[in-house]
């Protein structure tokens, strides 16, 4: 597969890993690892580009915030920022980073398809570091396996309304949710000229639930057709 990739031009080895992808082979395991690293480079300079272009007046949403990395990043460019965290003890760790920001709104909320509340699960103290555990939080899974049965009931708000809300020109949206994009995304795909936003980077979590898997690669196909707004699915 290297060795291909050398000789190959980039167009022609996205092509060869594209059609080995599917493949329930050991070939199409090592052309799924391959695509996903590419397309997650691939992600991260657009994402670099379209922050490069943000200015004082722009504005951004940090959907799943953690404690505020990337929201620091957005708002170092001058544009107003809206970071947005359910977890309730990671979100005071995203205040005490960003707080004294004067161009960041913080948000303890979580994001879905609609208003209401929902059930915030945390993963097992086994399963990582806090700070790992904290990043895998999540409205949608549920597997005891992985989460505490027990949860944190936390405030839901419905996407596509807190976009109108903010006005509906959202220069950048960056949306981590562990799982909750499931049900965002057939709404934005629905009609994606009328969502409001310009640019759209999303970590999809289809690997926890394999029967997204079809889903998600449709949406990649219908993305990367699109002229505006532009939509990457392969946040890391």
């Amino acid at each position: 597969m290297k060795t291909l990739s050398r000789i190959l031009p980039k167009p022609a080895v996205m092509f060869l890993l594209q059609n080995l992808e599917h493949r329930d082979t050991d070939l199409g395991s090592r052309a799924r690892r391959r695509l996903g690293r590419l397309r997650r480079r691939a992600s991260v300079q657009a994402f670099e580009r379209h922050v490069a272009r943000l200015k004082q007046g722009d504005t951004c949403m940090d959907c799943g915030a953690n404690v505020g990395v990337v929201t620091k990043q957005l708002a170092a460019t001058g544009a107003t920022v809206h970071a947005y965290e359910p977890d309730p003890d990671t979100f005071r760790q995203l205040r005490e980073n960003v707080d004294h920001l004067p161009n960041v709104s913080l948000h303890q909320v979580a994001l879905g398809s609609k208003p209401g509340h929902a059930t915030l699960r945390r993963v097992h103290e086994a399963l990582g570091t806090p700070q790992q555990r904290s990043q895998a939080s999540s409205i949608y899974f549920s597997d005891p396996e992985q989460f505490v049965e027990d949860g944190v009931k936390v405030e839901q708000r419905a996407f596509a309304e807190e976009v109108a809300r903010l006005g509906g020109n959202v220069a950048l949206v960056k949306m981590d949710i562990e799982g909750a994009e499931f049900d965002i995304l057939p709404q934005i795909f629905a009609d994606p000229a009328r969502q409001g936003f310009d640019a759209l980077f999303v970590e999809t979590h289809e690997r926890m639930t394999p029967s997204q898997i079809p889903v998600v690669a449709q949406m990649r196909r219908d993305a990367a057709k699109l002229s505006k707004p532009f939509i990457s699915l392969d946040w890391p």
